[in-house]
């Protein structure tokens, strides 16, 4: 009866992770799309000023804002969207540096396998010591559970 309710969740986990989440940076349209101004025209207005990443987004002033021309209701709409958006730590990679790693992982694909019950969430509980100098720097992930762990390692040669 408990591995039945463990796959249940790992199942139920699948189908969440499969859903877009709002506020993931997808791109400006979907971030339109998450405020309510999808096929409003703005996509292009935003990606013409520059307004095509979170970071520039979070540092368009108001005074930018009226810039752009908004109708008011719109502007506010997006104006709740960005303060959203930094509320939740949504930010663009700066190209040329190296991507931080998600404080969480949820694993799918594999619940229909003998596997089932490593598929859920996982979170982050450091990097690899130097000990294994292979991994350096790289996460390790522990499954909710506590039973599994999720790493990386250097790709052979």
């Amino acid at each position: 009866e408990e591995w039945e309710e463990r796959k249940a969740e790992a199942a139920s986990l699948a189908r969440k992770a499969a859903v877009r989440r709002p506020w993931e940076w997808n791109g400006v349209e979907d971030f339109l799309e998450d405020c309510g101004l999808a096929g409003c025209g703005y996509g292009e207005l935003l990606q013409r000023h520059g307004l095509d990443s979170p970071d520039a987004l979070n540092r368009l002033a108001p005074a930018g804002l009226r810039k752009l021309g908004l109708d008011r209701k719109h502007a506010e709409k997006l104006r709740a969207g960005i303060a959203e958006m930094r509320m939740y730590g949504v930010s663009g990679r700066t190209p040329g540096t190296r991507a931080e790693c998600p404080l969480c992982l949820t694993v799918t694909g594999a619940e229909s396998t003998q596997q089932w019950d490593m598929m859920g969430v996982y979170t982050k509980v450091g990097t690899a010591t130097a000990e294994a100098a292979a991994n350096a720097e790289r996460p390790v992930y522990r499954h909710a559970t506590g039973q599994h762990f999720l790493y990386y390692w250097e790709p052979d040669e």
